[in-house]
């Protein structure tokens, strides 16, 4: 049977090498940002600019409640 490791063993190069992050440390990315940012628009990329940005306001509104 075999044996998990542990990420507190590993060190901190070996964990970053292998895109590891230890519990609670979970990082949002600049990455991840610019993906998620691009996948939101993609909907309304066929809007104007004007109407992109009534919608994206519009959107902010509902996110504040």
């Amino acid at each position: 049977m075999s044996r998990a490791i542990d990420l507190k063993d590993l060190k901190p190069e070996t964990r970053k090498r292998l895109g590891l992050t230890r519990a609670g440390k979970d990082r949002f990315r600049k990455d991840d940002v610019r993906s998620h940012a691009l996948l939101t628009l993609e909907p309304i990329a066929y809007l104007t600019r004007d109407q992109r940005r009534r919608v994206l306001e519009h959107a902010m509104k509902i996110n504040d409640v």
